[in-house]
């Protein structure tokens, strides 16, 4: 403080102390803490100076302001430790910039604008003309050429295009709309070509194909048809033996929400539990994805507010930063919205905001993403590391009961059968009515590149899968059965953490039930 006053101007000096003698104190130290305690109306006063003073003493009064400033008088207790903190993770991110362990590739934040029928227009023909591109590679397409292009004369023929209409006949056939950019044409798929028949009945609208048969304008008699199948050709690759961790689901503020078990995955992602080969598993693990689901939310169903410990949704994420922020710094976790989250249900969700959630903003190593959302992990100059597809899942419930073939086999207790299911339409809600979705000319759930491991939840389910080199990963949940659930006859699978070695691929999953 005698640093500040050695530089103020004497013209000043005088003017100071009739500003902090009209305070009425009882404080008798003229120190650093007492200046930013009573900066406001110190402020105040030397603005009122400043109106009436002469030239020379407003370039005084400039200057000492200036000074504080430079000190970080001016600036509450409160104020500096929140400075403080934000250096400190600001520090971290950089570091782990610099090594490049990780970077962000996919963060949605779409911008809001009044949508009209134009904007679903550019988002489908937007869809096709990707997909169109990967189908053409296709070697099996012979004669292939636009809808518009086909003759009334008998011919074979290759299209591609979108699933306008599916219907079944009397006799039992499947008959196809299909629409490309140029026009419209029937494909019937006949029931004694059994194994194209099979594969017909997990088509839905909005996706889109390619067929191959015989046929002219008005129909075209189906030998086959194909998905833009999504393949890994180029697997990831880390050059340090460490691993990853996938949680989702933990509705925090629920009546039913599984704390204790919580607490003591965080107790041994900290190294605290377990024996000597568990401390140096959890020790490896280097990243925690968190899948949507953080809270249990307000308004989700009628209800729910019979069923919540913490009634206000800022309490339940300041709950949330408390379990979180008991996580080691050097983990970084990657945290993504679902339908209960206080974002927008509409697909891509953003990024949790301020203002419900500032306490996780406020977490070090915490990097707040998109639903759905894309990063690589484990990166260095000599390997690319992983790229990880971050999905909610939303759009699962529909296809697990929708389709013929998932439905019997049982997918509401198997997510990772709807998960191949879309992998090989290559979209993570093709048909239009499976997911709410804000329509851009830019597709968020269009998957242009294969990632390494593609983690999603809602399910509450843990399911562990492939599909063409892709790690499919789905999570289980932190809650225990609610009444809704019991009343469905779904009986949620708790507490169960896969652990993924991304040097060897192998995955534990670990139960923290027990």
């Amino acid at each position: 403080m005698l640093n500040v006053l050695n530089q103020t101007d004497d013209i000043l000096i005088l003017d100071l102390v009739e500003i902090i003698k009209a305070l009425e104190t009882k404080e008798k130290i003229l120190s650093k803490d007492f200046l930013m305690t009573h900066f406001d109306r110190i402020n105040i006063s030397l603005k009122n100076l400043e109106r009436s003073a002469d030239n020379t003493k407003k370039i005084a009064i400039q200057n000492f302001i200036s000074l504080l400033s430079m000190n970080n008088l001016h600036i509450k207790p409160k104020e500096l430790e929140i400075k403080k903190e934000l250096k400190e993770k600001e520090s971290i991110l950089k570091t782990a910039s610099k090594l490049k362990t990780f970077k962000v590739v996919k963060n949605w934040n779409l911008p809001t604008k009044k949508i009209e029928v134009q904007d679903f227009v550019n988002y489908f023909r937007s869809r096709y003309n990707i997909l169109k591109g990967f189908l053409q590679e296709n070697t099996s397409l012979t004669n292939l050429t636009s809808i518009n292009k086909i003759s009334k004369l008998k011919q074979s023929v290759s299209i591609i295009g979108l699933v306008f209409d599916k219907k079944t006949t009397k006799n039992k056939n499947i008959i196809l709309q299909v629409e490309d950019i140029t026009g419209k044409v029937s494909v019937l798929i006949h029931k004694n070509k059994e194994e194209v028949y099979e594969k017909a009945k997990e088509l839905v609208p909005d996706e889109i194909i390619a067929v191959t048969g015989t046929g002219n304008s008005e129909i075209i008699f189906a030998n086959d048809f194909f998905y833009p199948d999504i393949m890994n050709s180029l697997p990831g690759k880390v050059e340090k033996e460490e691993s990853a961790a996938f949680i989702a689901d933990l509705h925090i503020g629920s009546l039913k929400f599984l704390e204790e078990p919580l607490l003591k995955f965080i107790k041994w992602l900290n190294c605290e539990l377990g024996d000597e080969q568990q401390r140096e598993m959890a020790k490896k693990v280097k990243y925690l994805f968190v899948v949507g689901d953080v809270v249990d939310g307000i308004g989700i169903y009628p209800g729910q507010e019979d069923e919540l410990i913490i009634k206000d949704i800022r309490e339940q994420y300041a709950k949330a930063a408390e379990l979180l922020s008991k996580i080691r710094k050097d983990i970084i976790i990657f945290l993504c919205p679902g339908n209960h989250d206080a974002v927008r249900i509409a697909e891509p969700q953003p990024f949790l905001d301020k203002r419900f959630a500032e306490a996780l903003q406020d977490i070090d190593n915490l990097i707040l993403l998109s639903n759905p959302a894309t990063v690589t992990i484990g990166n260095s100059n000599s390997c690319k590391g992983f790229s990880v597809l971050m999905y909610h899942g939303y759009s699962f419930d529909h296809y697990a009961g929708d389709i013929e073939h998932l439905r019997l086999s049982g997918a509401f207790k198997k997510p990772d059968l709807i998960v191949q299911f879309l992998l090989k339409k290559r979209h993570l809600a093709p048909m239009h009515t499976s997911t709410l979705y804000f329509p851009s000319e830019i597709d968020p759930l269009l998957l242009t590149e294969a990632p390494d491991i593609l983690v999603s939840a809602h399910m509450h389910k843990s399911a562990i899968s492939s599909h063409n080199k892709i790690t499919t990963i789905c999570c289980s949940c932190w809650q225990s059965k609610t009444a809704f659930q019991e009343k469905v006859g779904h009986e949620p699978d708790t507490c169960k953490v896969p652990i993924m070695n991304l040097k060897t691929n192998k995955i534990n999953i670990i139960d923290f039930n027990e």
